[in-house]
C-alpha cells in the first residue's frame, strides 16, 4: 500500500511533520531536586548533551515508531548497555507488524484484544506478550484513529478498498489507452475464402500488433458504441481522482480539490494547514505518551530508583500568530489616534531597526532624523491622545469587516480590549 505515491506522499508527510518538532524532556516539578536529576539523566540519555551521547539515530527509532500512526502499532527493541555502571540504551531496532499478532487466538475470548504479541517458533498459535519480556525491551506505540480493537482501528484501514480499487482503475485505463493508441487492424475476407485462408488473414493480424484485431467477411460491419451519460472526459481519470481525494482526507484530513471549490482558495489552504496541526499536535501527543512510559520510565527506575518522578515528554510547538489578522487590528489601533511604539513593531513583525546610515524603505526626509535631545522619562511620560469609545468602536467594526469576521457586540468589545492592552 506504501508503494502507492499518493500514500506514501502523504503519510510520510504526515510521519515528518511530528519529527519536525523538537522533543523536550523535563522535570516532572521544577523546585524538586530528584525530578531535575531523573530529567537531566534520561535527556543525557535519550538526546545526548554537546552532541555526545544518547540513542544511535534516535529520529530513525522515532520515525519508525510513528510507522503506528497508519498501521495501529509499531514495536522497536531497545537495546541496552552497561555504561560506567548506568544501564543505558544505545539504540532502537525495528521489528515488522507480521512477527506479531494481537490477543491469543486459542482462547475463545480472549479481553484484551489489543495485546501485542511476539509470534516465536515456540508460541506460533498464541504469541509471547510483550510485558512477558520486561520493562524496557520493547517500545510499542499504539495509535487508535477510531474507538475500535486496535485490529480495526488502523488508518490504513479506512482506505484500503480506495488504495484496492484505484489500482484496478489505473489497471483499466492503461488497457484503455493501450486501445484506443494502437489503431485497430481489421482483416476482411471474400465469400470463397477457406479456413486456411481465414487463418493465415487472422495470423496476419496478429502479427501487427497485441490485441485490438479482428477478422470478417468483406460483407460485414462492426459498429463501436459510444459510452453515454459522461459529463467530461474518460471515466477512469474522473474515478482514480475521486479515489485519491478519499485517500488524502483520511490521511491529512483535507484535500485542496474539494474545499477549493466549496470555499475558495485561500479558505481551503487556511483549512488545511489547521487539519495539519490538529493531527499534527494529535500524533506528537500521542509519541510523547509512549516514549515516556516506555522509554524514559524504565531509564529513570533502572538507574535512580522507585521513588525518582518520571520526567515530562512532549515535543515543542510554536503557536504562529496571524501576522495579517494583527497588522488589520494595529491599523485600526493607529486610525483610532493610539500611539504604537517601535519596539512592538520590530518585536512582533520581525522588523529590524535601521542601523547608522542605513539605507530605509518608505521613510519620509527626516523622519529618522534625531530631533532635539529629550530625557527618556520625559519622552515616555509623555501626553498621548485618547480616543472616544466611538472611535474605538468604529475602529474595532472596521477591523473585523476586513478581516471577514462577525461583527457581534462580543466580538467589537473583544477587538476593543485588544487595542486597548496593546497600547499599555
Amino acid at each position: 500500500m506504501e508503494r502507492q505515491p499518493l500514500i506514501s506522499r502523504l503519510y510520510n508527510k504526515r510521519r515528518q511533520a511530528v519529527l519536525s518538532k523538537d522533543l523536550q524532556i523535563t522535570p516532572a516539578r521544577e523546585d524538586d531536586p530528584q525530578a531535575l536529576q531523573a530529567a537531566d539523566l534520561a535527556t543525557e540519555m535519550i538526546q545526548g548533551i554537546d552532541g555526545q551521547g544518547g540513542i544511535t539515530d534516535l529520529q530513525q527509532g522515532l520515525f519508525d515508531l510513528t510507522d503506528g500512526i497508519g498501521k495501529a502499532f509499531a514495536v522497536c527493541q531497545t537495546v541496552w548497555r552497561l555504561d560506567g555502571g548506568r544501564f543505558t540504551p544505545s539504540r532502537l531496532v525495528r521489528w515488522p507488524q507480521q512477527n506479531f499478532q494481537l490477543g491469543d487466538p486459542t482462547k475463545h475470548y480472549d479481553g484484551n484484544v489489543d495485546q501485542v504479541r511476539i509470534v516465536t517458533d515456540q508460541h506460533h498459535t498464541d504469541g509471547v506478550p510483550l510485558e512477558d519480556f520486561g520493562l524496557g525491551a520493547f517500545i510499542c506505540h499504539k495509535q487508535k484513529n477510531w474507538s475500535q480493537p486496535l485490529a480495526r482501528a488502523a488508518l490504513f484501514r479506512a482506505v484500503t478498498w480506495y488504495w484496492l480499487f484505484g489500482n484496478y482503475g489505473i489497471r483499466d485505463w492503461s488497457i484503455f489507452l493501450e486501445r484506443i493508441g494502437i489503431p485497430p487492424r481489421l482483416g476482411k475476407y471474400g465469400p470463397a475464402a477457406k479456413k486456411a485462408d481465414r487463418d493465415a488473414l487472422w495470423q496476419a493480424v496478429l502479427n501487427m500488433g497485441k490485441d485490438h484485431a479482428c477478422i470478417m467477411p468483406d460483407n460485414s460491419t462492426i459498429e463501436l458504441l459510444e459510452t453515454k451519460g459522461l459529463t467530461s472526459g474518460a471515466p477512469h481519470p474522473q474515478f482514480i481522482a475521486h479515489l485519491n481525494d478519499q485517500i488524502s482526507i483520511a490521511i491529512s484530513g483535507n484535500t485542496m480539490s474539494v474545499t477549493q471549490g466549496e470555499r475558495g482558495a485561500r479558505s481551503a489552504k487556511e483549512a488545511f494547514q489547521t487539519d495539519e496541526g490538529e493531527q499534527t499536535e494529535f500524533d506528537a501527543t500521542n509519541l510523547a505518551k509512549t516514549i515516556r512510559e516506555q522509554l524514559v520510565t524504565p531509564i529513570v527506575r533502572a538507574n535512580l530508583g522507585p521513588n525518582f518522578p518520571i520526567p515530562k515528554v512532549g515535543f515543542l510547538f510554536d503557536e504562529e500568530e496571524d501576522l495579517e489578522a494583527r497588522s488589520k487590528v494595529d491599523t485600526a489601533w493607529k486610525k483610532a489616534g493610539k500611539a504604537i511604539p517601535v519596539s512592538y513593531v520590530v518585536e512582533k513583525y520581525g522588523i529590524p531597526e535601521p542601523e547608522g546610515d542605513e539605507e530605509v524603505l518608505g521613510a519620509s526626509e527626516g523622519a529618522g532624523a534625531p530631533g532635539p535631545a529629550e530625557d527618556e522619562d520625559d519622552v515616555s511620560r509623555e501626553t498621548l491622545p485618547v480616543p472616544n469609545h466611538a472611535a474605538l468602536v468604529a475602529a474595532a467594526t472596521q477591523a473585523l469587516r476586513e478581516s471577514g469576521l462577525p461583527e457581534k457586540k462580543s466580538s467589537v468589545d473583544w477587538v476593543i480590549s485588544m487595542m486597548l492592552n496593546n497600547g499599555q
